[in-house]
């Protein structure tokens, strides 16, 4: 065993909750950070004050400088890798090349264009007899489908050709039918080409995390370990069937990385003061209609204040309909998804999912994010507890049908607001005594300390609470 901290990162709500930002802050004092779960269907964004980096694979370690690993549990496309490799080693201000210490599972599935192609026809066979479910169409259903059925290559044939194109051959004799339907032109040939020059360029980072990080944390150097997406999302316990394909709760970053169950001596909820989701699937707390987000005005970055001057006005008045609230808080907060660019639906709070995700994954601290979005609010309100056919669910339940979830009311409990910026406050104690309240009550309704508040998007805008 070891006596260093090895620390878990997961989403509390359905992804894009600032986890990027608590992982980078931690990162600043580990010997590494390992990316557990998912795939190119998710992304971390990393604000400094002289970068914003997008990632997609990369750990979000990766700007703090610190040995960044994908582990086996994350769906590598090369290509995708690859770029965002370029992308972050590339020349920045004054001309400098930044280092990235990166190693990548051997073992880890590849995601291959076949995937994608598949996935794009699953989900218009999916929207001819019901509404889709909103997938990024990265092909992660399919990566899980053919891992199961023991058909999808690992990261560690790249630099194999022989042996990856019998794999590649398998696949497209098993799936060229469909592939042929979903308007595949890729052949097995011209695949194994393609896989075999990203090869050489990662050949260099292959190797095998799960003795790599075991090492470090041995070592005695703490580890941080980031789950992707979040709770709603997550296959078991999130709102099947609009949900990904990789385990979102702790254990996922277990199974995902390697590291024994006794390893995870700290674990981290992220969840955001704003509720969103990205794509279909039920959301009590939302603020609107989904379908008008396509015909909503871009803001653009010149008339935020105005327009946030305008909207406040007119929501602090009472006479904004919740379509106009929910479209506020969206630009506010810039809820626009890294991955797809997607407008994300916003609500409130959602208090009585967040007493479901404690239950299921025991944090022992929370991160509170985007608390500076609420700010000149009159009033906002957080989600005490469900009621679904007249009745309250006892706490920390959800329905496990997604038919019965869509059918859930909230019921809310509505607190003061407060006027002031609080986008340069770094004690608690100094925050307005409406913020102050607000914290509190997610704390109380979590049963769990919430450790770090967001207060803007970038690395310093953050409150560090004892927890």
């Amino acid at each position: 065993m070891s006596d260093a901290p090895c620390i878990g990162i997961v989403g509390a709500f359905g992804g894009d909750e600032g986890k990027g930002k608590v992982v980078d802050v931690l990162a600043q004092n580990a010997g590494c950070v390992v990316r557990c779960e998912g795939g190119a269907n998710a992304g971390h964004t990393i604000r400094l004050e002289d970068l914003l980096f997008i990632g997609h694979l990369l750990p979000s370690g990766a700007a703090a400088g610190t040995l960044c690993a994908i582990a086996r549990g994350v769906r590598v496309d090369p290509m995708q890798l690859l770029q965002e490799v370029g992308s972050y080693t590339a020349p920045g201000a004054g001309g400098k090349c930044r280092t990235l210490a990166l190693l990548v599972d051997e073992g880890a599935a590849l995601s291959l264009p076949w995937h994608v192609k598949l996935e794009e026809y699953f989900e218009r066979v999916k929207e001819k007899r019901v509404r889709g479910t909103g997938s990024t169409r990265r092909g992660m259903g399919p990566i899980a489908a053919t891992a199961a059925l023991r058909l999808n290559p690992r990261v560690g044939l790249l630099t194999r050709p022989e042996e990856l194109r019998q794999w590649l051959d398998d696949f497209f004799e098993a799936f060229h039918p469909l592939l042929a339907e979903a308007g595949n032109t890729v052949t097995p040939a011209a695949l194994a080409e393609l896989l075999a020059g990203h090869g050489a360029q990662l050949a260099p980072y292959v190797g095998d995390v799960r003795a790599r990080v075991e090492q470090v944390w041995r070592g005695g150097d703490p580890v941080v370990l980031e789950g992707a997406q979040g709770m709603i999302l997550d296959p078991y316990w999130g709102t099947y069937p609009y949900t990904t394909q990789g385990m979102c709760t702790f254990a996922g970053l277990l199974q995902g990385c390697g590291l024994p169950v006794s390893a995870l001596t700290d674990r981290i909820g992220v969840c955001k003061a704003i509720a969103t989701r990205v794509g279909n699937g039920p959301f009590p707390s939302e603020l609107g209609d989904p379908a008008k987000l396509a015909a909503e005005p871009k803001v653009v970055d010149a008339d935020l204040d105005a327009f946030a001057r305008e909207m406040l006005t007119k929501i602090n008045a009472g006479h904004a309909s919740d379509q106009e609230l929910g479209f506020y808080l969206r630009v506010r907060a810039d809820e626009y998804g890294a991955t797809t660019g997607r407008h994300r639906r916003t609500g409130w709070l959602d208090g009585a999912w967040l007493e479901y995700f404690a239950a299921v994954n025991d944090p022992t601290a929370l991160a509170l994010t985007k608390l500076d979005c609420l700010g000149g609010l009159r009033e906002v309100k957080i989600v005490v507890a469900y009621e679904l056919d007249g009745r309250h669910l006892p706490p920390g339940t959800v329905p496990a049908l997604a038919s019965d979830y869509a059918r859930v009311r909230p019921v809310y409990q509505t607190l003061p607001g407060w006027s002031e910026d609080i986008s340069d406050v770094t004690r608690f104690d100094a925050l307005p005594a409406e913020a102050r309240a607000y914290v509190e009550l997610v704390e109380e309704i979590a049963n769990c300390p919430i450790g770090w508040i967001g207060t803007g998007p970038l690395r310093r805008q953050l409150i560090i609470r004892p927890h």
